[in-house]
């Protein structure tokens, strides 16, 4: 993908390029804005990297490609964002290799994910491993704001609450 013209002529910050992709995907225009992702991504912005790992594993902008998605999602994790280990884990798990995906989802609860730690307890819930899957939900309270959402924290909360039922939301979705 060609890098437009103006972000090569222009010593744009990095931030400065990831806004511009935010607001160009936030009117549609997601091909451009994968454009502005990808340079400032390409320059170690790590938020970049991420949604350039969404937007090649969702296929926004560019054509889908899984590999590529986690190639950046990677990059990402290896910057300090668990987030990237926790999305390349759902992309792994959806197509269907649930021991990568696993150690993915252990990695971003190693570096203490809220979503991380629901994602891998609810496929704890599934195998019936409700032990293991308590002890992840009970540790996304023990997390900070920056490290748990108030989602994630409601989210724990349900699937506590629900456990013995063998109910749970089976919602996979990648973050931002």
């Amino acid at each position: 993908m060609n890098v437009p013209r103006n972000i090569r002529r222009h010593r744009a910050t990095s931030d400065d390029l990831f806004e511009t992709a935010e607001r160009l995907e936030d009117q549609g225009k997601f091909r451009e804005a994968f454009s502005y992702l990808l340079a400032a991504a390409r320059r170690g912005h790590l938020w970049s990297q991420l949604n350039v790992g969404n937007f090649y594993s969702e296929g926004l902008g560019v054509r889908r490609n899984r590999p590529e998605a986690a190639k950046w999602y990677k990059h990402a994790y290896r910057k300090g964002d668990p987030v990237g280990a926790r999305n390349l884990a759902i992309d792994l798990l959806n197509s269907g290799n649930i021991r990568s995906a696993i150690l993915w989802f252990k990695k971003g609860v190693q570096g203490r994910d809220g979503g991380s730690c629901i994602q891998l307890a609810e496929l704890y819930l599934e195998r019936r491993e409700t032990v293991k899957a308590l002890k992840l939900l009970k540790r996304v309270a023990s997390l900070d704001i920056d490290e748990a959402s108030d989602e994630d924290r409601e989210e724990a909360i349900t699937l506590i609450r629900k456990h013995s039922s063998g109910r749970n939301t089976g919602q996979r979705s990648h973050r931002k």
